[in-house]
């Protein structure tokens, strides 16, 4: 058993299954369901690893899912047999947006990094001429905020240096929400190594 002061990550994701079925009104059973349809969804069933039999009636077959599920989750009595970790995501895609990215960040504040949802608006349209625009406006005012330091420190200075930071990250923000919807939109997806396309 564990009895350590931090949580597990087995034990993080426990209590947000548990939080979310608590705030739906749900059975363990409608919660596996909906893990299960996930899993599915996602493809987790396709490397046969971790398969969900589909027989006999529905009553058992859901209870079934469900005790699999949580033995997987319970590791505050046992040290075996805890859930598979390509079966994270699988957890994860089942969870609303929000409860997600609340569990990945309660786990990533343990290694100080955070995480966000991409945004997939409706309208993926994109204005190139606006995206330069506005990019080079926010970079244009951080910068020439920056520049007024070099001749030494002034009162009022690192305040607005600050301000002017804090809207560049709004603005970056906002825009990269605006192309990961294009490029949702279009059906490409990041790639993990940031590189200049020539």
């Amino acid at each position: 058993m564990r009895d350590s002061s931090h949580k597990s990550r087995i034990g993080i994701i426990r209590d947000h299954v548990a939080a979310w079925r608590k705030a739906q009104g749900w059975s363990r059973e409608t919660a596996a369901a909906e893990i299960v349809a996930a899993h599915e969804r996602i493809g987790g069933h396709l490397s046969g690893a971790i398969v969900f039999e589909k027989n006999g009636d529905v009553y058992t077959m859901q209870k079934n899912h469900a005790d699999r599920i949580w033995r997987w989750l319970d590791d505050e009595s046992k040290e075996n047999n805890l859930m598979p970790a390509n079966f994270e995501n699988s957890i994860l895609a089942a969870l609303p947006m929000e409860r997600r990215v609340e569990l990945l960040n309660e786990v990533l504040a343990q290694i100080d990094c955070a995480a966000r949802g991409r945004s997939f608006s409706a309208n993926g349209d994109i204005n190139p001429r606006d995206l330069v625009q506005t990019i080079m406006r926010a970079n244009h005012r951080t910068e020439s905020d920056a520049a007024d330091l070099l001749d030494g420190i002034d009162p009022g200075e690192l305040p607005r240096l600050h301000n002017s930071l804090v809207n560049d990250v709004r603005v970056k923000r906002s825009l990269i929400g605006a192309v990961e919807s294009a490029m949702h939109r279009t059906g490409e997806e990041t790639v993990s190594v940031l590189r200049k396309v020539s």
